[in-house]
């Protein structure tokens, strides 16, 4: 008998344990500690919207006047521009770059602020001249005789140009005497011992 008291004893313990260890348990997830690292709902959102704002979204083509201002709702709206424009505040690349139609613009944000980016990276256009509709490449703008005179210049012909000294020519740039010019003392000498005067 004793050893049964004995059992139903420690069958108490038992029981006075579980409902312990049953209220020890968390019922709501505010409950918990994060020591295991779970994720609230927020967590979630942040993670999603981290996700879903880093794949880019064609939206379309867009003249550059009717680009929406960037938001948080628009980040990695795609948008091709369908005419050439010029760079505002509202680009990462700045103001002031010249960019050809055709051309894509996302929606990003940067250090908090959401802005414009240029999906082909950065293009110099500065020396861009546009195109005349008139003219191809390339137009013969010079005559068929001046076609001529450059057809007949013989592969390694040496240029040769008027000078600004009496008696020389300049060769490929250089100046060279053809005739020797004798200066006003060395003439007056030769008609004088040609014409004597006495």
């Amino acid at each position: 008998m004793a050893e049964n008291l004995e059992k139903l004893a420690s069958l108490g313990a038992l029981k006075k344990l579980g409902e312990a260890a049953k209220n020890a348990i968390p019922t709501a997830v505010s409950e918990l500690t994060n020591d295991s690292q779970f994720q609230t709902k927020d967590d979630v959102d942040k993670a999603i919207k981290a996700q879903v704002s880093s794949v880019y979204k064609p939206m379309g083509s867009k003249e550059f006047a009717q680009l929406p201002e960037p938001a948080v709702e628009l980040v990695g709206n795609v948008y091709n521009v369908t005419d050439k424009f010029t760079t505002d505040d509202k680009f990462v690349e700045g103001a002031g770059k010249k960019y050809p139609a055709g051309t894509n613009v996302v929606i990003v944000e940067v250090d908090g602020e959401y802005k414009r980016d240029v999906l082909a990276g950065e293009i110099d256009l500065s020396n861009y001249v546009e195109k005349d509709g008139s003219k191809v490449l390339s137009t013969n703008d010079y005559t068929t005789d001046d076609k001529n005179k450059l057809a007949g210049i013989k592969d390694g012909a040496t240029k040769t140009e008027a000078s600004e000294t009496a008696g020389n020519i300049k060769i490929d740039g250089s100046e060279v005497t053809v005739v020797s010019i004798a200066s006003d003392e060395e003439a007056q000498a030769v008609i004088d011992e040609v014409f004597p005067t006495e």
